[in-house]
């Protein structure tokens, strides 16, 4: 029978974010007072992070939750590719093969619980 997933926020983790190790943050970062960035743990001990892509005006392009992302409705998903394996989500542009969001997971990751690596702005560009 099926249930509903539930993550629960958590302050006990290892992520790698960017070139940076995270430990036990309780806010990574904050923008106008508010979480930038979210880690939620499902209660099987799985670890996702949950926030927004923005482009350089400050739009939301897309969002990431638990550890996937989703390209809002406004964005030309015809720009990019995916590729998605059980350890491994990156998205790149398809004109220049760069690779604009990635999540290491599982046994990619060790030591850590994520390698998190993506390209973004604030909210207000």
């Amino acid at each position: 029978m099926g249930g509903i997933v539930s993550f629960q926020v958590t302050e006990e983790y290892q992520v790698r974010l960017g070139s940076n190790i995270i430990k036990n943050c309780k806010s990574i970062l904050a923008f106008a007072g508010k979480p930038f960035f979210t880690l939620k743990r499902h209660e099987d001990g799985y670890l996702g992070i949950y926030f927004d892509i923005h482009d350089s005006q400050g739009n939301k392009i897309a969002v990431v939750k638990r550890n996937e992302l989703y390209f809002t409705k406004e964005t030309d998903t015809d720009l990019f590719t995916a590729n998605a394996t059980k350890d491994l989500y990156e998205v790149k542009e398809r004109s220049s093969g760069r690779v604009i969001f990635s999540i290491k997971k599982r046994s990619l990751a060790t030591p850590n619980e994520l390698d998190i690596c993506f390209a973004t702005y604030l909210p207000n560009g």
